[in-house]
């Protein structure tokens, strides 16, 4: 019986210093007994995030609202995370990833994929002629020129569209042009 009344003075001596279980100095405030990290799995590409979430959790399962996690990437040289759980591909690889709230911590997985090669849609050498207003009258003299610069493997075509405040695509603004149809407007 002595030994019971004397941890009821110990417990009652750091209630009144405001000491709790966890370390904190707040008895009402809930002790985090687990953390979990959502997605538990998730894949990104070397240059691109993702968002990862946590929750706390007391010893009853209920989640604790406000709680404060600082994350850490297990292998920086893969993946970077932020303070808001960001997590960013840097290389190819799988990196853990950990939210840690107190003691308590929890974690998640990240596989980085290299990121997807491009095609390469430019040509390796540009010939390029410019057709200006000048050089065709008719639609016909348009045509033929396209077909020379094609013969001649031509494999840009500058063409000037607009000549004097006339359009040679359908308009919005300005009437179509002369050389087009034979009449300003039409």
């Amino acid at each position: 019986m002595r030994r019971v009344r004397g941890i009821r003075v110990v417990l009652c001596f750091l209630a009144v210093l405001g000491v709790s279980c966890d370390g904190s100095t707040d008895p009402a405030r809930p002790v985090i007994a687990a953390v979990s990290v959502v997605p538990s799995a998730d894949t990104v590409l070397v240059g691109d995030t993702v968002r990862f979430t946590a929750t706390a959790a007391d010893m009853r399962g209920r989640g604790i609202a406000g709680a404060w996690f600082a994350w850490i990437s297990l292998d920086p040289l893969v993946a970077k995370v932020d303070s808001a759980g960001l997590v960013a591909g840097v290389r190819p690889g799988t990196a853990k990833i950990a939210a840690v709230a107190g003691r308590i911590t929890g974690t998640a997985s990240v596989t980085v994929q290299p990121a997807a090669e491009l095609p390469d849609t430019h040509p390796a050498e540009v010939r390029a002629l410019w057709i200006t207003r000048w050089d065709w009258h008719t639609a016909d003299e348009l045509r033929v020129l396209l077909e020379g610069a094609a013969a001649a493997r031509f494999n840009v075509v500058y063409f000037q569209v607009r000549g004097v405040a006339d359009a040679y695509y359908r308009p919005g603004l300005e009437p179509w042009a002369y050389r087009l149809t034979g009449r300003l407007g039409q």
